[in-house]
């Protein structure tokens, strides 16, 4: 990594791994040896380029604390992405019936108890969230709690792969590609989130955070549109209402 006298950062491959792991993510939905190496570089590119960033903080002129606005643009793009795969999911659907074929495969069935338990983790830790914005006293406890509600609900998402695998669903037919397509990409934004709000509880604990930062309540608002594209997926993959 390089850097001017302003301490801005020049030639960081942090971004290309970031890229590479992702890349290899979305592979790995066809290919599953590729998710968990596409799993360690986004973890660990993010939690780095993060870290850079916070090195090179005391030997700017000037540091920008409005995150907001970026925030934004970087919601509608993923907003745009996830459109894309909700009309992969509605053209599969369309023309696998029109084909004659079952949506779902027969034999594949939905826990949707389960579902909804593994829901309620993911709608809780939006509450616990916004907690730890408007409390000051143990604000850290409210962010662990949405690290960990994050963590169970991708844990539970874990579990209901290999209950389904077990049932026959692989990405070889449109169903499963549609299905694990958007719900593994849904998955991929919860742990960017998890590894987000993680670097913001160590810039929390390690007091780094200057006090006009909008850094917590931007990754919050990107914590809720991800609990967000969660409603829609309920009611379009598993409820089927739309």
């Amino acid at each position: 990594m390089n850097e001017n006298i302003n301490g801005d950062v020049h030639g960081s491959i942090q971004p290309f791994l970031n890229a590479l792991g992702i890349t290899l993510l979305l592979a790995g939905l066809l290919f599953w040896p590729l998710l968990p190496i596409g799993l360690f570089l986004v973890v660990y590119s993010i939690w780095n380029w993060i870290n850079e960033e916070v090195v090179l903080w005391p030997k700017r002129d000037k540091i920008s604390t409005d995150t907001y606005p970026a925030t934004i643009v970087i919601i509608i793009t993923e907003a745009l992405i996830f459109g894309v795969f909700f009309i992969f999911w509605f053209w599969a659907r369309f023309y696998s019936v029109d084909a004659g074929n079952t949506w779902p495969p027969s034999g594949v069935e939905f826990n949707l108890a389960f579902v909804a338990f593994n829901s309620i983790l993911l709608f809780v830790s939006a509450y616990t969230a916004d907690q730890h914005l408007k409390s000051r006293e143990d604000s850290n406890y409210w962010l662990e709690a949405t690290i960990l509600l994050g963590a169970l609900f991708l844990f539970g998402q874990i579990y209901e792969y290999y209950n389904l695998y077990n049932e026959g669903l692989t990405q070889k037919s449109s169903f499963g590609t549609a299905f694990f397509a958007l719900t593994g990409v849904h998955g991929l934004h919860v742990l960017i989130g998890i590894v987000a709000l993680s670097i913001l509880r160590w810039l929390s604990k390690s007091n780094s955070l200057a006090k006009t930062t909008e850094l917590p309540r931007s990754i919050i608002l990107y914590w809720h549109f991800v609990d967000i594209i969660w409603v829609l997926i309920l009611f379009v993959v598993y409820l089927e209402v739309i």
